[in-house]
């Protein structure tokens, strides 16, 4: 009885490796290398020859890019208000705070004209607990004018706990256009 399969050649090589053999591919890589090394020496000769120029240039590039961090990481930040809206006011979620802290609200106004005037308001008040308030503390108020930069405009403003013993609170922020139109946003916030 026969093997089926015992008529298939085996494969051959050629007796050397294919790997060690020079190709398109590896002529094609080696010319690459050999321009870019010589565009970088002729980089380097360049900053030799002009030592201030390139070295005011790398500094100018260092702080751009330490200036634009800087104004994203302390800015408020791009606006969430949906595209075309009327009128409309937006805040961020925010999370517990200490008490004597400061909180930091992020909060949107969507839909007023560039240069358009409002005013607003950031009431934190203790929550009422079965029609008595939880505390006999002070509601801390801050004041807002402004003026809106188009048709979504992003603010932060900070307001400081002081006083503030360790309870649940109510954060209204309310803001009124040239117009009087009034749009408020009620959050409730815990201070620990």
């Amino acid at each position: 009885m026969s093997q089926p399969l015992s008529e298939i050649p085996k494969p051959y090589f050629g007796g050397r490796s294919r790997r060690f053999r020079s190709t398109e591919l590896h002529q094609a890589f080696q010319g690459v290398k050999r321009r870019a090394q010589q565009s970088a020496q002729s980089v380097i000769r360049r900053v030799k020859r002009n030592p201030r120029t390139f070295g005011l240039a790398g500094g100018a590039v260092v702080l751009t890019l330490a200036g634009a961090y800087s104004l994203s990481a302390s800015g408020a930040g791009r606006s969430l208000c949906p595209k075309n809206s009327q009128v409309l006011l937006l805040m961020d979620p925010i999370p517990a705070a200490s008490a004597g802290s400061e909180v930091e609200v992020y909060y949107d106004v969507c839909g007023l004209r560039a240069g358009t005037q409002y005013r607003g308001k950031l009431v934190l008040q203790p929550q009422t607990i079965s029609g008595k308030k939880a505390a006999k503390a002070k509601p801390v108020t801050v004041a807002i004018r402004d003026k809106a930069d188009g048709p979504a405009t992003r603010r932060r403003q900070d307001v400081q706990l002081g006083s503030a013993k360790a309870a649940a609170y109510t954060l209204e922020l309310s803001v009124t256009d040239a117009q009087g139109r009034e749009r408020k946003k009620v959050q409730k916030i815990r201070i620990h």
